[in-house]
């Protein structure tokens, strides 16, 4: 178990600081129960994750100045053509993950599987507004992402000698957003 709490001043006052937890929980079954000798090790996990995120523009909830020059004798300021959102919060994602993993003939093979989705609500983003409000572009939260997949992996150790030993792994990975 994990608690986060991030406080970000790229963030209005309001919300500034957001809380994330996360849990994890694994099961390891051949030490819990008599099972057949060629399987050395098993065990199955599950998890779910709450990650927090902030903009990266560091002005991206104020209006800043930006400075220039006409021809290097006339000194501007002017606005970002981007709008300072009016209300924002920050994006979180939350991940869910199962799994199994599987060793067997004296861990000379194994499997690992794994289900995983991911959820990523309030975007923040940058949404083109009208030209004629005065500015190209608005700050808010305008996006949800949802990724989902599966992931697999093979471990084998074919030959083992006093001298050498060779292993070998073979993944496959299925992603759908």
């Amino acid at each position: 178990i994990t608690a986060r709490n991030d406080w970000s001043s790229r963030l209005p006052k309001e919300s500034r600081s957001f809380f994330y937890p996360s849990f994890g929980l694994g099961f390891v079954f051949t030490d819990a129960f008599e099972l057949p000798a060629w399987l050395t090790y098993g065990k199955a996990r599950a998890s779910y994750a709450i990650v927090g995120n902030y903009t990266p523009d560091i002005y991206f909830a104020n209006y800043a100045y930006t400075n220039g020059s006409y021809d290097n004798t006339i000194y501007t300021n002017s606005f970002t053509s981007t709008v300072p959102p009016v209300v924002i919060e920050p994006e979180k994602t939350h991940s869910w993950e199962f799994g199994l993993e599987l060793k067997a003939l004296n861990n000379r093979i194994g499997l690992d599987l794994a289900y995983f989705t991911n959820e990523t609500r309030n975007q923040i983003l940058n949404i083109t507004v009208p030209l004629s409000s005065g500015a190209e572009k608005m700050g808010m939260n305008a996006g949800t992402i949802k990724n989902y997949g599966i992931e697999a992996q093979i471990n084998a150790t074919p030959i083992v000698t006093k001298d050498f030993e060779w292993d070998a792994t073979l993944n496959f990975s299925y992603t759908k957003s």
